[in-house]
């Protein structure tokens, strides 16, 4: 596999317990503690211990796990097993990856901020970009160790670097093994490292992450109609403040007003927003550092992966419910083991994390069942009757005997 590098493994039986949704009897709402093996293990030599590195990525396509190892990257397949993706001549260490979810290609950031663009199913560099040359500036505060592509489209991507400059890059396809990339775009509101990045499902709305204790929402519907010959104009709509660094967001799959942020390790909180008006919903502790949450398509529950965390408490992996915030499973840690980053299967069944004992692991979160997504808010997911009038939300009127 190269320098002694690469990514064995070993799958254990699936441990987690189905979950029920909100409308399950109460006996089925015991927190199911659950064994600390996942159902999968790769061996990850080199895996950087760094909370504000993204070294994994699940592809929705191919299914390939993109993991940075090193200065190189390596792609996993349940069939295939591990191969490594061939990036000439680069020395840098990765601190991001990213697939787009509409085909394969993968963003590769590095720490010399150098952005890679491979054709991974091919094992194809197709385009590359200098980051810090196009920045004109020798600083050390280049690297590239956030990255999402644009919902929707191919060709557009949204990165943010260690000085907390974030850009809109754009993928021009030349022929099939070249492509070229353009900076189109800058977002600005933030000073420091950038550690996360979401989208809404429709690709309207962006959260951005940072080291500074803030979230930042941003506008970035011109992107979906972008054809590369108008002006780009994103518009910051809110500012989030925390306690702490925040990496883990997601929006809700279900309700696209509705934002999970998670602080870092002076923070420890999970908080609810909705962006339409930056208003805080509900926020719950988690006794902490918050490094990915992620919401199912199918019931009212999000998970959430862990770093450091309290004296006694140990929580890796929990499962909630919402609006009601019950904690319906929950994987707990030996001493010392701290998940750093994760990615969510296509089916959002199964999740993979990096771990800080250099391996990748891989949880069974939900069932993979044939089922309908709650098709629109219940009332009271806001706790506001004034929000919820705003997203259309009727509130059931009392019955009158």
């Amino acid at each position: 596999m190269g320098s002694g590098m690469g990514l064995a493994g070993t799958d254990y039986p699936m441990v987690m317990a189905s979950l029920s949704t909100s409308e399950a009897p109460d006996e089925s709402k015991k927190v199911d503690v659950c064994r600390n093996l996942p159902y999968r293990l790769l061996d990850a030599p080199l895996l950087r211990n760094d909370y504000y590195a993204n070294l994994i990525s699940w592809s929705h396509q191919c299914g390939k796990v993109a993991v940075g190892l090193g200065n190189e990257v390596y792609l996993w397949h349940e069939d295939e097993g591990a191969s490594l993706l061939q990036i000439s001549g680069n020395r840098s260490a990765i601190m991001c990856v990213s697939f787009n979810t509409v085909n394969d290609l993968l963003m590769i950031g590095c720490r010399n901020g150098m952005i890679y663009i491979a054709d991974a199913p091919n094992d194809i560099i197709l385009a590359k970009y200098d980051h810090r040359s196009a920045r004109r500036t020798n600083s050390p505060e280049c690297g590239v160790c956030s990255a999402m592509w644009v919902p929707n489209r191919k060709d557009l991507l949204i990165f943010g670097d260690e000085s907390g400059y974030t850009g809109v890059l754009g993928v021009k396809t030349v022929h099939d093994t070249h492509h070229e990339l353009h900076g189109l775009a800058e977002l600005g509101g933030h000073f420091q490292q950038i550690c996360g990045m979401a989208s809404t499902k429709d690709g309207l709305e962006i959260a951005i992450g940072c080291n500074d204790n803030s979230c930042s929402i941003w506008d970035i519907s011109c992107l979906q109609g972008y054809d590369w010959t108008q002006d780009i104009e994103l518009t910051l709509k809110h500012t989030l403040v925390h306690n702490a660094a925040v990496k883990a967001m997601a929006y809700c799959p279900w309700s696209p007003s509705l934002l999970a942020t998670g602080g870092g390790s002076h923070d420890r909180t999970i908080r609810f927003w909705h962006t339409g008006t930056g208003t805080l919903i509900k926020k719950i502790p988690v006794h902490a550092q918050v490094t990915s949450i992620f919401w199912s398509r199918f019931n009212r529950q999000f998970v959430a992966t862990f770093g450091f965390s309290d004296p006694g408490t140990g929580s890796l992996i929990s499962v909630f419910t919402f609006p009601e915030l019950e904690l319906r499973v929950q994987v707990t840690s030996r001493a010392g083991l701290r998940f750093l980053s994760a990615s969510q299967s296509a089916n959002d069944g199964q999740v993979a994390v990096t771990s800080n004992d250099e391996t990748v692991r891989f949880y069974e979160v939900w069932p993979v069942v044939a089922g309908a997504a709650p098709k629109f808010p219940k009332s009271g997911i806001y706790g506001s009757d004034l929000i919820e009038l705003i997203e259309g939300i009727e509130r059931p009127e009392a019955v009158i005997r």
